[in-house]
Order: C-alpha cells, then sequence, then structure tokens
C-alpha cells in the first residue's frame, strides 16, 4: 500500500510541468487540469476549453444541490473543485489529494476564493479523517483509477455521505479482457505508465456499488466524446518520443501510456464513463 501511494506521488512529481502544459486553467493562473478533454457536438473548442468542457459536464452530472458540501477525492490542483464553486456560489468543497505539489498549487490560488468556501487537506482517500454522513456528494475525477483497494474506497465514500447522498466519477474502463498477447500488453502499459493498480470493467464498478448499497446508479458512455483529446495525447508523446526527449524514467514510461490507451480505445479494449450512484436516504 505505502508503495503504491509512494510511486504514485513521486509520478505525479515527475510528470507535474507536463501536465500543466496539457491541462493549464487559462482563467486561473497555476491550477491545470489532469484529465482528458471533451467534445461537444456543433461547438468547435480549443484543446484548453475541451479540457475544462470536460469538468463542466461531469459537474452538471453530479446534480448538485443548492448549499451541498461535496468532497473531490483526488483534487489534483483543485480545476474541478474551483471550477464548482464558481458554478454553484452556495456550494462547499473539501478537496483531498495525496500529492503534495499539487496541494500547494491548490492553495496558492485557493486565497483568491471566498473566505470559508473551500479547503485542501492532504489525505489518503480510502482513510479519511472527517466523520460518518458529512458530505452531500463525493466526486472522482478521474482519480478512482488509482485507487489499491477499489471496494474500501467505495465503502469509506459510503460512510462520509449522508443519506440521499451521491457518489460521481468520470473514468477509463475495461470494456472487455484484452484477446490476445498485444491487448495484455497495452493494458500492463497504460497501467505503468499512469501508475494505476487495476481497471474496472462497467459492470463490477456497478457489482461493487450495488454490493456495498448504492442505489439509482447511472453509467454514461461517453468515450466518443473524449477520443479526440487522447489521440491529440497519444500524438503528443508520439512526437517527444521521436524527438529523443530523455526525461525521466518515469516520464519515458508514461509517454507510452497515452498512446496504449488511444490504441486500447480503437480496439474497443477501454472506454470512458461517468457513473453515479446514490446513498439510500
Amino acid at each position: 500500500m505505502k508503495e503504491i501511494i509512494e510511486k504514485i506521488k513521486g509520478y505525479y512529481l515527475a510528470a507535474e510541468q507536463a501536465y500543466n502544459n496539457w491541462g493549464r486553467d487559462e482563467e486561473r493562473e497555476g491550477v491545470y487540469a489532469l484529465h482528458a478533454g471533451f467534445a461537444v457536438e456543433g461547438r468547435n473548442l480549443s484543446h484548453y476549453e475541451e479540457v475544462k468542457e470536460l469538468t463542466r459536464q461531469l459537474i452538471n452530472f453530479a446534480q448538485l444541490p443548492p448549499r451541498s458540501l461535496v468532497l473531490d477525492a483526488g483534487c489534483g490542483s483543485g480545476a474541478l473543485t474551483f471550477e464548482l464553486v464558481g458554478k454553484h456560489p452556495s456550494v462547499k468543497v473539501v478537496g483531498v489529494n495525496i500529492a503534495y505539489n499539487q496541494l500547494i498549487s491548490a492553495e496558492n490560488y485557493r486565497h483568491q476564493a471566498p473566505e470559508g468556501q473551500i479547503l485542501f487537506s492532504c489525505q489518503d482517500y480510502h482513510y479519511l479523517s472527517f466523520p460518518t454522513e458529512v458530505f452531500d456528494a463525493v466526486i472522482f475525477c478521474e482519480s478512482y483509477v488509482h485507487s489499491y483497494d477499489k471496494v474500501l474506497l467505495m465503502q469509506e465514500t459510503f460512510r462520509v455521505l449522508k443519506p440521499g447522498g451521491r457518489v460521481v466519477l468520470s473514468d477509463m474502463f475495461l470494456l472487455r479482457d484484452p484477446l490476445d498477447e498485444v491487448e495484455g500488453a497495452l493494458l500492463e502499459q497504460i497501467k505503468d505508465g499512469w501508475c494505476i493498480p487495476s481497471v474496472l470493467k462497467a459492470r463490477e464498478l456497478e457489482n461493487v456499488w450495488e454490493a456495498i448499497g448504492f442505489t439509482d446508479i447511472v453509467l454514461v458512455d461517453h468515450t466518443p466524446s473524449i477520443i479526440g483529446s487522447v489521440r491529440r495525447m497519444s500524438e503528443h508523446a508520439s512526437l517527444r518520443i521521436t524527438e529523443g526527449d530523455p526525461g525521466s524514467e518515469i516520464l519515458r514510461r508514461s509517454r507510452r501510456a497515452p498512446i496504449a490507451s488511444h490504441q486500447a480505445i480503437e480496439r474497443g479494449l477501454l472506454g470512458y464513463y461517468f457513473a453515479r450512484g446514490c446513498k439510500p436516504g
């Protein structure tokens, strides 16, 4: 467990500049997103607009009531947190993260938000320090996949949610088992390059949530909306490899991951979903 956490922290420290280049928030200095972009039919969005659009789409999907208290689980540098309080001024957000460097970026910008609306904390989201039944929603934006125990994580999420609260996430999921060694190798490159312990199938996520007690589970396939962004990520990584940019060993492995991810999606091995479930109340 500790080894996995340290590996994830080391990865995000080494890749900080790369993510800043990829997902920087053009409206908020020092803030950057760590996720794919989301294309909208009929709208000609720039790369950075697409990255922010995914954040906005996930916030809309969450369907948060006014004055909600939200946990941004695996909050990165705060991109979703700041966008959320900008869209819903009555909402308060707590962001947790294990990557100190990202929390520093989040804290630096937090001072521009209204006093008392946002709190950031360095915590492992499997073992939260919060009381039982305190949050109206827990959101994972491409952070769920980093969990080393996805059942334990959802049990802890269920614990901190109020009755009637909801869990919301966006992430990649397996659509099927790898068919051959090539697909198996693609999956291993994704896991190794992005420090991902395991990737669930969408149906497995449903099973976990149902077993824990979540109801009204909704999964929406958004693979067509993110494939263009994944393709750009793959092309950029391929260019860096072709140019012979050495970087660290962590960065070299991470550049193989988006290439493998694009190929896995094109093969029908991986998909990208939004998911939402409710704690009975």
